[in-house]
């Protein structure tokens, strides 16, 4: 089973982001996400495969040097291929950016494609494997009704997933000043 380390969103913003998963379920479009039965998240990280007794010790390492990160959300977006996926897409930022690849650094797992420097491409996941049609549904619903929101990823969680499993998660410290 593959693992990764994700950074999830603070009560409020999560509470957001799981009133659309339930507005999608709801209609009978998707209900991936809310089947997933994981928080919402932004991950970080992807291995096929990994020794995670290692993976603990590097993120013990990783947090001791990161604070939790205010990240507005302000729109959504989508991939469309391989599968269609839709998404709410925070403001990315050197911030941002530089502290997945600290953890990339600090992590030494093989780079995942979709997760190596320059190709990562940071999201929240709203709904996943649509149909054409489900997609236009879902956009249009998710359009309807979204409101932009600042998360703070406050907690990192090492997980193998599927079924997700936490295997390990720490919170993150809060920014002097905040």
């Amino acid at each position: 089973m593959p693992y990764a380390v994700t950074l999830r969103l603070d009560d409020d913003a999560a509470a957001t982001v799981e009133a659309l998963w339930r507005r999608l379920a709801d209609a009978g479009i998707s209900d991936s996400m809310v089947a997933l039965g994981y928080r919402p998240h932004l991950t970080l990280a992807i291995a096929a495969d990994a020794d995670a007794l290692a993976a603990v010790r590097a993120l013990e390492r990783f947090v001791a040097t990161q604070a939790a990160l205010a990240v507005p959300f302000v729109g959504i977006g989508a991939f469309l291929a391989p599968a269609r996926v839709l998404w709410a897409a925070p403001r990315v930022d050197r911030t941002l950016l530089d502290l997945q690849a600290t953890l990339l650094q600090t992590l030494a797992w093989p780079a995942h494609p979709h997760y190596a420097p320059g190709s990562w491409v940071p999201h929240c996941t709203l709904a996943e494997d649509l149909t054409e049609d489900a997609f236009a549904r879902a956009a249009r619903l998710v359009a309807a009704h979204w409101q932009p929101t600042t998360a703070t990823l406050d907690r990192i969680d090492l997980v193998r997933f599927r079924p997700v499993e936490i295997l390990w998660q720490q919170p993150l410290r809060s920014r002097v000043g905040a």
